[in-house]
């Protein structure tokens, strides 16, 4: 497509047709277990209300529903051992703690990840920088750094903001990380089908938001004590919920991951924000996951932390100027590539090399993965079968 003499040449054109092709099965999916031990079938998590597949359906759709067959037939046709080369190189911590293990089910979260290991995430809404966590912003005496040095070798003044920041690395084509926004906001904006949309719509901390009790209450209540940030007034957010349960049924871990943008004269202020909550093994799971509630119940992730996550993005809002209208997702840095796929160099020669040779639409994901330039959407998807969960 993108060799074609009206193959799209910015970041904003390529990612759309890129999405517009960009469909996925989702239908059972039946796993060996080896060894004998026969096959599982990997299920999707629904409401009575809703079909268990639904068929071939776009990528967003996929995401934002948490369509476990489909996030599976995405790794597989990635490869799975491409994706896990992909996510060390986000950053994702590569030791014998945390080692994402070559299995289909990786796809759908089966390996070990720690919340901190989340934050290399940051790179799909970033522009697709390199995301590297700071503990402190500087250690000095004196008033002088001494940890930051200018070209000539002098030392710094004491940075207490962490201004001295190096340039970021550019991990994924800025197209990819367009792309994997407007994927990355379907669980909020696709509809009411999953609980990190009630972000969007209201929630009321202290209530479940997919009991019968919200409805009991009168629609003024309601509406004092919700909080809600719709698109019109909080502007654009993403995220992922992420459920691990057992083969006993057992949930072990649950996940919520939101990406705010910053200001758009402070790009680099947006924030991400990541809820966990499970024990120190797979084998003391948080309790039993259903509909019902109970002694030992434990839901989806998101279900479990939206009141937590409203009542942090209310502040995030009210005192530090975030989530306001018109705030959209950008690249916190321009750099070259960036420059030669913006809209006033689309035409030059140099952008149309740079947009056929990291991106191609037309090629399946695992030549994308195989170079670098994509990220399988299956990161973070609902697995009611998979051990742990990113």
């Amino acid at each position: 497509m993108l060799a074609s003499e009206s193959a799209p040449q910015t970041v904003e054109s390529i990612a759309g047709a890129v999405l517009e092709r960009c469909t996925v099965l989702d239908a059972p999916v039946l796993v060996p277990l080896g060894r004998g031990r026969g096959v599982k079938k990997i299920e999707n998590f629904h409401s009575r209300s809703e079909p268990e597949y639904r068929g071939e359906m776009s990528c967003r759709i996929a995401l934002g529903e948490s369509r476990n067959t489909a996030a599976m037939r995405a790794g597989s046709r990635a490869g799975i051992k491409h994706v896990i080369e992909l996510a060390y190189r986000l950053g994702m911590p590569h030791d014998d703690k945390h080692v994402l293990q070559p299995y289909p089910t990786t796809a759908i979260g089966a390996s070990e990840v720690n919340p901190l290991a989340m934050a290399s995430t940051a790179a799909f809404v970033n522009g697709g920088y390199r995301v590297t966590p700071r503990f402190a912003n500087d250690v000095c005496r004196d008033g002088v750094s001494l940890l930051h040095r200018d070209d000539g070798g002098r030392a710094l003044r004491c940075d207490l903001r962490g201004e001295n920041r190096p340039q970021p690395e550019r991990l994924l084509h800025p197209a990819v990380s367009a792309a994997m926004i407007e994927l990355l906001q379907g669980p909020l904006d696709i509809g009411p089908t999953g609980t990190a949309a009630s972000l969007r719509s209201g929630v009321i901390p202290g209530l479940d938001p997919l009991s019968d009790t919200i409805w009991k209450l009168s629609p003024d209540e309601r509406k004092k004590r919700s909080l809600a940030f719709p698109l019109a007034t909080s502007g654009e957010i993403a995220g992922k919920t992420g459920t691990a349960t057992n083969a006993d049924g057992k949930t072990s871990d649950v996940w919520l991951l939101l990406f705010v943008p910053g200001p758009p004269d402070r790009l680099d202020k947006g924030i991400m924000l990541g809820f966990w909550m499970g024990k120190d093994s797979k084998d003391h799971p948080l309790g039993e996951r259903g509909a019902t509630g109970g002694p030992g119940f434990a839901e989806s992730g998101a279900r479990n932390w939206v009141h937590s996550a409203a009542t942090v993005l209310a502040f995030l809002q009210k005192d530090r100027g975030l989530l306001q209208p018109g705030h959209r997702f950008a690249p916190i840095f321009r750099d070259d590539v960036l420059e030669r796929l913006s809209p006033a160099n689309a035409n030059a020669p140099q952008a149309q090399m740079v947009a056929a040779g990291p991106v191609r639409a037309d090629v399946d994901v695992r030549a994308q993965a195989r170079r670098g330039d994509d990220a399988s959407a299956s990161a973070g998807v609902d697995d009611p079968e998979a051990a742990h969960h990113p």
